[in-house]
């Protein structure tokens, strides 16, 4: 006997039903319907298309709704959506954890300057610890909007990223060295990192995807996913072993289910979620979870890590050299503007601080850079004045991802542009508690040779590396200062 399965998208499915006449004859046949992940597909507004794919199906069926997560949302429709008599199975026992017993779960009280070398530092000591056992190391860093991921994923791939293949390459790679030396792509000591998010072309999501589940875990090597919450379900990625988020997932069963992504077939994994003091109420949202503040990166060693007193500082500090070097600043600030927009949407989440907290606490992000902050989208300072709805085109819920349109960068209405990004004259700004500073241009009224005799904001001399003399003691925009001492 034959046995068709159809696996589609709501809007896809309805595409079917409605406009293929055959489909349609043959769906009502249908025996069982099979909703996964229920809670985010009413969540991200299918419920009218679940309403039309019901309406279609015969009453002689079994139906399922899925979900590792299922919300009281989801039980009270369930009755409605299936217009029957509901059964709920539950597959972790009333005594066990949410999570997989296998992932060890911490949480970093950290400011947003503090995330990058904070970050770094997570994931070398991991990708150190695993090859010191023999095995590689696959690493999922999660952020809330794509923007974000963009620069996120930007800084981290110059801090470290070694001896990585191409995207080509690695689809391709060979099995075995080539005779007579190690082929450039037997993937011994690499370190790769790809960003993925909804915004990019199905095909480079797709070969990003295959790239980072193919990735062999031989020790010594790992592979870095940045990513939004498009990656957070529905997808399997083996071996991984860490996940970060870098701030409160869109809603509270984002945590869990990205958390999910390590800690799979019985393997262990680690979980991280760096908070800033804005966002430690959403411990209070996961308290039925099994996680508890690092020991290690205690404020003591966070200071460490961002003043540069690690073994690893000198090599730390060029790399982080070229990264500001090479770095747009309007990919910050459009990460920046992303992140006010999606803590604005996302208040219930951490008690519903005020915009004006929200926008001082983002603003640490730019500090490492010694940017200001940019001019918000005129429609995103309606939607923070309470004169407009929010409106996703800045910031992301749940899987869609973050499209903030670059047009915006550019506001007619006193917004920021590539002359407007740098102050001429420096100075404290917005109450910011910098020191002044000769600021620059980029049509070079202050170029890089004349800008070493810039402060740092915590009183400490930055010289950039040549500038007036300069001398190396951490760096800045361009040479000097630390991550913590003086910037983050």
């Amino acid at each position: 006997m034959r046995s068709d399965i159809v696996i589609g998208t709501p809007g896809r499915v309805v595409d079917f039903l409605t406009n293929q006449e055959l489909f349609r004859e043959q769906a009502s046949a249908t025996k069982v319907l099979i909703f996964d992940e229920a809670d985010m597909m009413l969540d991200m507004g299918f419920r009218s298309e679940v309403d039309k794919i019901i309406e279609h199906m015969p009453a002689d069926r079994q139906s399922f709704l899925v979900s590792a997560t299922i919300d009281k949302k989801v039980k009270s429709l369930a009755a409605t959506l299936l217009n029957r008599d509901v059964e709920e199975i539950d597959c972790v026992d009333k005594d066990d954890a949410n999570t997989h017993a296998n992932v060890k779960q911490e949480y970093i009280q950290a400011e947003f300057s503090q995330h990058l070398p904070l970050m770094s530092d997570l994931i070398e000591s991991h990708i150190a610890r695993n090859k010191a056992e023999g095995r590689g190391a696959k690493i999922v860093v999660f952020l809330p909007t794509v923007k974000a991921a963009d620069f996120y994923g930007n800084v981290l791939r110059g801090m470290l990223s070694k001896n990585a293949p191409s995207e080509d390459m690695a689809l391709n790679r060979p099995r075995f060295p080539r005779l007579g030396g190690r082929s450039r792509n037997t993937f011994d000591d690499v370190v790769s990192l790809y960003v993925l998010h909804g915004r990019l072309s199905q095909a480079t999501r797709t070969r990003r995807s295959n790239i980072f589940r193919g990735f062999p875990v031989t020790a010594g090597s790992a592979s870095i996913l940045v990513t939004t919450d498009v990656s957070a379900r529905g997808v399997d990625y083996p071996d991984v072993s860490m996940v970060i988020q870098a701030g409160i997932p869109s809603e509270t069963p984002a945590y869990i289910h990205r958390l999910g992504r390590t800690g799979r077939a019985g393997k262990s994994g680690e979980g991280v979620i760096l908070l800033s003091p804005m966002e430690m109420p959403f411990l209070k949202e996961i308290k039925d979870v099994p996680i508890t503040e690092s020991e290690k990166y205690n404020a003591q060693y966070i200071q460490k890590v961002c003043n540069f007193e690690l073994d690893s500082a000198k090599q730390t500090s060029a790399r982080w050299s070229r990264v500001l070097e090479r770095l747009d600043p309007e990919v910050i600030f459009a990460a920046y503007i992303s992140l006010v927009a999606f803590f604005s949407a996302s208040k219930d989440l951490i008690r519903n601080p005020s915009n004006q907290v929200i926008m001082q606490e983002v603003k640490n992000l730019l500090k490492p850079f010694d940017l200001p902050s940019p001019t918000l989208p005129q429609g995103l300072q309606k939607q923070l004045q309470g004169s407009a709805p929010f409106n996703s085109a800045y910031g992301n819920r749940g899987q869609q991802g973050n499209s903030f349109n670059r047009s915006n960068n550019r506001l007619r209405d006193g917004g920021y542009n590539r002359p407007n990004m740098f102050r001429q004259g420096g100075g404290g700004y917005q109450g910011s508690g910098y020191s002044p500073r000769g600021g620059y241009e980029r049509d070079g009224q202050n170029s890089r040779e004349n800008r070493g005799d810039r402060q740092s904001w915590m009183g400490r001399g930055r010289n950039d590396r040549g500038g007036n003399g300069g001398q190396r003691n951490g760096f800045s925009r361009g040479g000097a200062s630390s991550w913590g001492g003086s910037r983050f």
